[in-house]
């Protein structure tokens, strides 16, 4: 209403009396009271990932309702994951003092679940959004006779880092407990999955022609939001 007091002037000089005077102490004017000009503008929450009340109305960062566009307040609580870990043998020639001797490598399969939950002690990815944790279930496992180890981890950590609606890191351990980066993942449907094959090659004591390669390895993991 900042017009209000031009309009009104514009007017007084048009229709006044220019031969009267109005500032004598018996005159009267517009106090201009009930115009109210205050156009203060209601606060809202301006960091969705402070932990500050920015508005004081209660309510941080993503349980704030002023946060319900912001991407930060998508990321997920659970992630349902799965591996699957294929094998197949090849056919290997292995050279010894007795002569050359032909072996089939078994072709084998691992493939286990696990539903992940966010966590916020222990061991964390520190250069991740968040750290997901959950207990290992495995469906299927015969690779056992191939590695010589029946020893299956149990517990499965992930880490990521979401960049955008569509494409997020995926950060996981090394053997010392070392959190690196794995891959960048993009969103197919509702998952987000990544596959991998190669060869695998092995030093075999008994061959004389040793390393071999005994066959191919392709590993997929997919993570789907729940």
């Amino acid at each position: 209403m900042r017009w209000l007091p031009i309009i009104l002037a514009a007017s007084l000089i048009a229709c006044g009396d220019k031969g009267s005077d109005d500032s004598g102490p018996d005159s009267t004017s517009d106090s201009g009271e009930g115009t109210d000009t205050d156009t203060t503008e209601p606060q809202v929450e301006t960091d969705c990932e402070d932990g500050v009340d920015n508005d004081e109305d209660g309510a941080a960062d993503c349980e704030d309702e002023d946060c319900a566009e912001a991407f930060v307040c998508s990321y997920p609580d659970t992630i349902l994951h799965r591996t699957n870990i294929e094998f197949e043998g090849y056919l290997v020639e292995c050279d010894t003092w007795l002569g050359t001797f032909d072996e089939q490598v078994d072709d084998c399969a691992t493939r286990f679940s696990s539903p992940l939950t966010v966590v916020t002690e222990g061991d964390l990815c520190t250069e991740c959004d968040l750290t997901f944790t959950g207990q290992l279930t495995y469906e299927f496992d015969d690779c056992d006779d191939l590695t010589g180890d029946s020893t299956r981890p149990t517990e499965g950590s992930f880490g990521f880092v979401f960049i955008d609606a569509s494409t997020r890191e995926l950060w996981s351990q090394d053997d010392a407990g070392v959190w690196a980066k794995a891959v960048t993942m993009t969103k197919t449907g509702k998952l987000w999955e990544y596959s991998d094959s190669g060869e695998v090659v092995e030093d075999i004591d008994d061959c004389d022609n040793s390393p071999l390669t005994l066959g191919n390895l392709t590993v997929t993991l997919s993570f789907e939001d729940q």
